[in-house]
């Protein structure tokens, strides 16, 4: 377990065959946000994500999903009041034990969070999104990782855009908009002269527009040695180019940065990585 100056929270813990997951309980206000993994390593390759550095392994199951939020309730002596899983793994990558897991973190009986509490994240996994919008689980917020509106740009950053790229993505999520009654959230990495250009932001709001999305930008942060982090500057000139658009915007500030939060780090750190054959 790390703790970091804003109070966050990241605990590595050791499955029953010897790996590592992790997972963050990020304080903010009255909420107290965890962050869940779903996956041990990644498939997508996201050029900006440690998670898949280390390959590979497995899925985790539904019971080592939950057991993230029973360890650290006990650890803290009470519940998380919000769920995201965004952690290490694409949890639409792992399906199955996903929703069955959001069921009985929801369910009375088990964890009692209420839906409108709980956001899942994915990089854009049409089969996925399709699905997931028939499971009447639609009081959840979906999360999608843009992070370009460029086909050519998003598949630099992230090689799924290759069988799942944003036209095909975008279909999608017009079919399942209105069985959503949350507003669907782009996800979206600022990166310095990569993806923060003004041409960048009136693509990215037509791109809003099409579905009434609201977008999330993250700021890169340091750790990405990929990548430069824009200026405070050119952030706010970015945001304001999509507010003029009418699109509702929001920056989210990386919590935890000086204990390697990005999920992965912590993981690879420990150097004990176990794939299975």
């Amino acid at each position: 377990m790390e703790s970091c100056r804003d109070h966050s929270v990241k605990y590595l813990l050791k499955t029953s065959d010897g790996n590592f997951i992790e997972t963050v309980l990020i304080p903010q206000g009255g909420r107290k946000t965890q962050c869940l993994s779903t996956q041990i390593g990644c498939k997508m390759g996201c050029l900006f994500c440690a998670s898949g550095q280390g390959g590979f392994v497995r899925n985790l199951s539904c019971g080592e999903i939950l057991d993230q939020i029973a360890f650290v309730a006990k650890d803290t002596g009470s519940l998380p009041t919000n769920l995201v899983y965004m952690g290490m793994g694409e949890p639409f990558d792992n399906y199955d034990a996903v929703v069955k897991s959001i069921r009985i973190a929801n369910a009375s009986w088990g964890f009692g969070i209420g839906q409108r509490r709980i956001t899942v994240s994915t990089v854009g996994i049409v089969p996925g999104i399709r699905r997931f919008s028939e499971e009447g689980l639609n009081q959840i917020k979906l999360a999608v990782s843009l992070h370009s509106p460029d086909d050519a740009v998003r598949t630099r950053l992230i090689p799924a855009n290759r069988k799942y790229n944003i036209p095909e993505i975008l279909k999608a999520l017009e079919e399942a908009e209105d069985k959503f009654k949350r507003q669907i959230t782009f996800e979206y990495l600022l990166a310095g002269e990569v993806t923060d250009r003004d041409e960048d932001a009136v693509e990215l709001a037509g791109i809003a527009k099409m579905i009434h999305a609201k977008v999330n930008l993250i700021p890169c942060n340091s750790v990405l040695k990929e990548f430069r982090p824009p200026a405070e500057r050119r952030i706010l000139e970015f945001q304001k180019v999509l507010e003029k658009e009418g699109i509702r915007v929001t920056v989210r500030r990386s919590a935890g940065q000086d204990i390697a939060a990005a999920c992965g780090q912590l993981r690879l750190q420990e150097g004990s990585v176990k794939r299975e054959t």
